[in-house]
């Protein structure tokens, strides 16, 4: 074999490896955030993503609203809880249609924040669906 074929195959397969390494690496591009569950029992607030919630690696996190229509009083109802890390625990309820109606937006990767007043009802809750918010994993 000519010392020319030699050189065009060496670097042919230095090639190849090279594209079979890099191809076996996944692409992370993007950014990503994460967001436990973070709760200020002073500000009266608690945030945090579902997806790095459901992701940590703490048996406790949890965050989320529940909606539900009240025969009784004829109005929806959210409540929503969070459960940080320690094992602190907030949670607010409303029947603001307002309010309740944000909790329509959430999806299972979403971030979201609420904050209560001293007899636990919600003052506001906010969802966020970006693409930089962690996904929930099995």
């Amino acid at each position: 074999m000519s010392p020319r074929i030699k050189t065009i195959l060496a670097a042919s397969l230095s090639a190849a490896i090279a594209f079979a390494i890099a191809g076996a690496t996944r692409a992370t591009a993007g950014r990503k955030d994460l967001w436990t569950v973070t709760i200020d029992a002073g500000a009266q607030r608690a945030y945090g993503s579902l997806g790095s919630a459901r992701n940590s690696a703490d048996p406790r996190q949890s965050i989320g609203c529940s909606t539900f229509y009240d025969p009784t009083n004829r109005v929806n109802q959210a409540t929503c809880i969070a459960v940080d890390a320690k094992g602190n625990f907030a949670r607010c309820m409303t029947q603001d249609p307002t309010i309740v109606a944000v909790t329509f937006a959430f999806t299972s990767d979403s971030q979201i924040a609420f904050s209560w007043d001293d007899h636990e009802e919600c003052r506001h809750i906010a969802v966020s669906n970006l693409s930089n918010h962690e996904p929930k994993l099995p």
